[in-house]
């Protein structure tokens, strides 16, 4: 499938593709659900459903530097991991675990700004 994740200028796989709970492992999760999930990566079902929420959810520019500047389209294989489905009323959100061996990085076919010259969204 072809997925779309928010990521930074240099597509690093350190950057760019780490959980989380491995990024600040003392993060607060309440429920064991919420700990599964801050083990995943945040997916988006497409590029309009990923450029959406960012654009609700980062008012702040330090967020959009956070959250990342770009979106990158990937192109995902049944090997790669596994994920929940796309949820329809988080704007096609889904949680994707990936395999060990899988470099994303390596899977992304298109990148594309979300900000202009400017810093106002591009869309």
């Amino acid at each position: 499938m072809t997925a779309f994740r928010w990521i930074h200028r240099s597509p690093n796989e350190n950057q760019n593709f780490v959980p989380v709970l491995l990024m600040n492992p003392q993060r607060r999760l309440d429920s064991s659900d919420e700990r599964c999930l801050g083990y995943g990566l945040s997916f988006f079902d497409s590029l309009e459903n990923a450029f959406n929420k960012h654009q609700k959810i980062c008012r702040k520019p330090s967020l959009r530097k956070l959250l990342g500047e770009y979106i990158a389209e990937i192109a995902l294989s049944e090997q790669d991991g596994v994920s929940s489905q796309p949820d329809a009323k988080n704007y096609g959100h889904f949680t994707f675990h990936a395999c060990e061996e899988t470099n994303l990085t390596e899977k992304i076919v298109t990148i594309v700004e979300l900000f202009d010259e400017y810093g106002n969204y591009s869309r």
